[in-house]
């Protein structure tokens, strides 16, 4: 089955399905779809480098600069994560493949930037210690 390239359903026939493309007929949705989805695929990059940066704190040694490093990703993502709900706000209603994994990855980036974040407070409250 052929895939739409708007709304990344599957379906049975692209002629047919085209005029009833709701990314593909709906500037206001397409254009709030292009907007979020590179900016949540950043996010994702942040927070995967900050996941490597405690990684390697944890693992290999404290070092400072990786405590830093990490929460320096941390701050860009969550800096990031305020322009999300207003994006979703304009594609909120609409039901196409695509809305719902922007919606699913805005969610999995918010859990993720909130594990982040207690991570760093336990190991920002170690490393106070001196442990």
């Amino acid at each position: 089955m052929p895939e739409c390239p708007d709304c990344h359903s599957k379906v049975g026939s692209l002629p047919k399905h085209r005029p009833i493309c709701l990314v593909r007929n709906n500037k206001a949705l397409r254009d709030a779809l292009v907007a979020i989805e590179p900016l949540l695929k950043r996010m994702e990059d942040h927070l995967s480098a900050a996941y490597r940066a405690i990684a390697r704190y944890t693992q290999v040694g404290p070092h400072p600069m990786e405590y830093e490093v990490a929460h320096e990703e941390f701050t860009r993502a969550v800096a990031m994560l305020k322009k999300v709900p207003p994006l979703l706000e304009r594609i909120r209603g609409n039901m196409c493949e695509r809305v719902a994994a922007a919606n699913l990855n805005a969610n999995v980036v918010s859990m993720q930037a909130a594990e982040v974040r207690d991570i760093l407070a336990k190991l920002s409250a170690a490393k106070k210690r001196g442990t």
